[in-house]
């Protein structure tokens, strides 16, 4: 993701709404890696803004692009993998690092320690001194990053 400094410093904050992994959900379906590998294919021949086959995305029409930015290791948005380094990370969601950030999450409290402590804290910029807002199921809890 780029950033322009100018644009940046005007953020004052930003919410996350259901910060989660469309790739890892999508590599549990048994047609995904067909998909994406017809989506690279689609991509390369020039036709990333082309849709795919219905039956890579049944709710709505999805480009070869999109899909494969959702679906593919390290696509444009894969950004919430539990599987990505610490660098891969700061890689994506470094220049948030000192943006308070909120998640909005639909997960119990004992979920929160399987997110990768690397996003919440990436996501956060957080020190000792920092706390990160968290809501869940309409009920807002402050949790030490």
């Amino acid at each position: 993701m780029r950033t322009n400094f100018a644009c940046s410093r005007a953020v004052r904050g930003v919410i996350l709404q259901a910060p989660v992994s469309d790739r890892e959900y999508r590599a549990t379906l048994p047609e995904t890696a067909a998909m994406i590998d017809l989506a690279v294919k689609m991509i390369t021949e020039g036709k990333g803004m082309e849709l795919m086959p219905r039956e890579a995305n049944p709710d709505a029409p999805i480009t070869a692009y999109r899909y494969h930015s959702l679906c593919a290791y390290m696509g444009d948005d894969d950004m919430f993998s539990s599987d990505l380094s610490e660098d891969q990370l700061r890689l994506r969601l470094g220049h948030m690092s000192s943006t308070p950030c909120q998640l909005l999450c639909s997960f119990t409290l004992r979920l929160l320690h399987q997110m990768p402590s690397t996003i919440i804290g990436l996501t956060y910029g957080c020190n000792d001194s920092q706390n990160l807002g968290l809501q869940m199921h309409g009920t807002t809890s402050t949790v030490k990053a």
